[in-house]
């Protein structure tokens, strides 16, 4: 917390400033605050070379907040520009399921299982595995099961 504090009094206008933030703000549960985050910094990031990892914290934002739509929007965005960044992709499955739109939720998890075979798998239901809160693991694996998609 006082890291992120700092680094935002030293560059508020920065959107790694902000992003840091953000992620603070997601990892710790408080969602809406996060993803209002999330939203400055890719605002801020927008003419950054490296402003897909600042987008990144915005699709787990929208999916952790319920914004399924943008969160799809967004991470099909990052994807095309970084088509293997696995925090969007994972996240994206929650906002798939969500829409109902499983067949792009399958394809999906079949390029992330070929990039991370651990995911999907009671594996992923560590807290050392790749994903940034509780809220996320629960959403994405709750995905997967009600899909069938979870090997469990």
């Amino acid at each position: 917390d006082r890291l992120s504090k700092d680094a935002l009094a030293i560059a508020p206008y920065s959107p790694f400033s902000r992003d840091v933030r953000a992620m603070f703000e997601l990892y710790t549960g408080n969602h809406e605050h996060g993803y209002e985050q999330a939203k400055f910094a890719s605002r801020l990031g927008q003419a950054s070379p490296l402003g897909h990892y600042v987008d990144a914290s915005l699709v787990v934002g929208a999916t952790l907040t319920g914004n399924h739509e943008e969160a799809i929007r967004h991470g099909r965005e990052i994807l095309a520009r970084r088509p293997s960044f696995l925090p969007v992709m994972r996240h994206m499955t929650a906002s798939y399921a969500s829409l109902g739109r499983i067949e792009d939720m399958t394809k999906l998890v079949e390029k992330i299982r070929h990039l991370d075979p651990k995911f999907g798998t009671p594996e992923m239901l560590s807290p050392n595995y790749g994903l940034p809160s509780e809220r996320s693991r629960s959403l994405i694996t709750a995905a997967l099961r009600n899909n069938q998609l979870f090997k469990e």
